[in-house]
């Protein structure tokens, strides 16, 4: 719990126990005072039929202020699939810059990415999965998480949405290399439909990223695609892009995917909602 959280539930405890004095206080006032008032204007019954409400009103309010507090703090209930296990039609990335290819490959056939001096890879562009392989086999490249989370929804995937990043006084941004993402990607999906972001990002500004990220889930709309059918992957970009893309998916039924950088790197995909305890069953 936080901190603010355990003084204001102190305070709401103070609040009741007071309250409770007053009317333990009033209560005893009253039955002193105008008992036989009551009795000789409403009658036994009719005093009986008020005690019980006054009673029913008391546990209400405890009741009501219990309800307050279970609602008050929120639980997160986190659904974790496999990609390949529960694919979607529309996938958003935030691309990464990357070095390696540097200009527009050819609408169809091999690529060559370049690692470095003296090691290149040459990639058929044929199957994602086949090409994902070959690049863990020899290197990290930015680009790769793409490739595999691109591969692992398979043929259902009719749509992808590009997010480039924006110049900074350190390198330049992805933005710019979004054309050469783009000729690179299509061959491996099959007719399905690729748009680019229209303009640069700011990966660090959350707001920027988070405007543009509802652009992108429009853009899918707007082709006839359900939020239950789109997926946000959180794999590239920074900091800011993961908490926007965490937010943007919350207690909706778009989805967040990360690709593993590591180990079987596998596609994952998180459907996370919050909400109150009644509401999760605690």
């Amino acid at each position: 719990m936080a901190h603010g959280a355990g003084k204001t539930r102190w305070l709401d405890i103070g609040v009741i126990i007071f309250c409770g004095f007053l009317a333990a206080t009033g209560g005893h006032i009253a039955a002193t005072t105008i008992d036989h008032w009551l009795i000789e204007s409403l009658g036994w019954s009719h005093l009986l039929v008020f005690s019980i409400a006054i009673v029913f009103a008391v546990f209400g309010a405890v009741g009501a202020w219990r309800y307050r507090e279970s609602t008050r703090s929120l639980f997160a209930k986190v659904e974790q699939l496999q990609a390949r296990a529960s694919p979607r039609k529309a996938l958003i990335f935030f691309v990464s810059t990357q070095s390696a290819l540097k200009e527009i490959p050819p609408a169809s056939g091999a690529a060559t990415i370049d690692m470095g001096p003296g090691r290149s890879i040459e990639l058929s562009r044929v199957d994602a999965d086949s090409d994902a392989g070959r690049l863990g086999e020899h290197s990290r490249w930015s680009w790769e998480q793409i490739l595999r989370g691109i591969g692992a929804h398979g043929k259902k995937l009719e749509f992808i949405y590009l997010i480039g990043s924006s110049d900074s006084e350190s390198q330049t941004g992805s933005f710019r290399q979004l054309p050469i993402a783009a000729a690179f990607f299509e061959p491996y999906l099959k007719g399905s439909k690729i748009r680019l972001a229209e303009a640069a990002v700011d990966f660090e500004n959350y707001a920027s990223v988070s405007e543009a990220l509802e652009k992108a889930i429009r853009a899918a709309k707007a082709l006839g695609i359900g939020d239950q059918q789109i997926c946000v992957d959180i794999t590239g970009g920074q900091k800011p892009t993961s908490a926007a893309g965490t937010i943007a998916t919350l207690n909706r039924d778009v989805v967040l995917q990360y690709v593993q950088t590591a180990g079987q790197k596998q596609a994952l995909i998180y459907d996370i909602h919050y909400a109150g305890a009644p509401e999760l069953g605690h």
